[in-house]
């Protein structure tokens, strides 16, 4: 080999190296960021009965690979052996691995007195958001997205989550759901939608949002609450000065540890039953459909248990 040809690899390969350094970062494959789905209930008639696979099924075929993430599904004692079933399945059709499903059985054997708290017991959505979160944070997750399972996050909104990461004196990250008023197509929900290209297909009010955690965020979600009960409102309102990130808080310098964001995470299209349709932009319709639906679960698991 000669001298010239060994100087000239010396070099190529001094250049290579020092941009594996300088773009460490980039090249690496650190999944740090997880982001939790909580897969829970069906509850007609505000949803159909087997909404939360449609949605799931949706979001693995169209969401996509995100930036650093990693994704958890947690099964929320699920009443329907079947729909539990499907559910499991359709994760491990897609390759979500084993350690990346939790599955929440109901305990028939140990249920708590009374029916108000067998209720909140099958629909505890705080104890199971709390579960996610240690599990994710156990296991070696920076920062954990939470989200139900009917939430799709395109990748403008999970940048601007990654950004917001990089603020090491914020703790806590409040993003905004716009819900959609019509079935979702992969024609216009995209990895790529950002909320002005959905704005035909949205609800024009403040939503509840999403919530994202630092691994050493030391707020948890109060489990006392039940489903429907303000259950997240109450903790983004405590740490952001807000139950809703679309509205501003009155003094935000209150709140140094709460970023919010302007890109939104989309609520997907829960298939309402026949006449229900109307709910899904009118909150008031909405929480009044909740209410009959929540009381229609309640006379569901009254049965099972006979």
């Amino acid at each position: 080999m000669s001298r010239e040809v060994i100087i000239i690899s010396s070099v190529l390969l001094l250049l290579f190296s020092t941009c594996l350094g300088l773009n460490s970062t980039l090249l690496s494959d650190e999944r740090d960021v997880w982001l939790v789905r909580i897969l829970g209930n069906d509850l007609p008639p505000l949803q159909s009965l087997g909404q939360t696979y449609n949605n799931v099924k949706y979001i693995l075929e169209n969401e996509g690979d995100l930036p650093r993430s990693k994704k958890l599904y947690l099964l929320n004692r699920i009443l329907d052996d079947d729909q539990h079933s499907k559910l499991l399945h359709l994760l491990r059709s897609h390759n979500v691995p084993e350690d990346m499903i939790i599955q929440r059985h109901i305990d028939w054997h140990n249920l708590p007195k009374g029916d108000k708290a067998v209720l909140n017991y099958m629909t505890s959505i705080n104890e199971a958001r709390n579960l996610a979160l240690d599990k994710a944070f156990v296991s070696g997750a920076q920062w954990v997205v939470l989200n139900d399972g009917n939430v799709f996050v395109p990748i403008p909104t999970w940048s601007e989550i990654l950004t917001a990461t990089k603020d090491e004196k914020v703790l806590y990250i409040a993003t905004p759901h716009v819900r959609l008023s019509a079935e979702q197509d992969p024609h216009w929900l995209t990895p790529h939608s950002t909320r002005e290209m959905l704005e035909s297909k949205i609800a024009h009010e403040p939503q509840e949002g999403a919530f994202s955690f630092k691994h050493d965020a030391p707020a948890r979600f109060k489990e006392n609450l039940a489903y429907g009960d303000a259950d997240k409102w109450a903790l983004l309102e405590e740490l952001c000065g807000t139950p809703k990130p679309d509205i501003k808080p009155q003094h935000p310098e209150k709140f140094p540890k709460c970023k919010p964001i302007h890109n939104a995470v989309i609520r997907m299209w829960p298939y309402p039953e026949q006449g229900a349709e109307n709910a899904i932009t009118d909150s008031g319709k909405r929480w009044h459909l909740r209410k009959v639906a929540v009381d229609n679960f309640e006379k569901k698991i009254k049965r099972y248990m006979k």
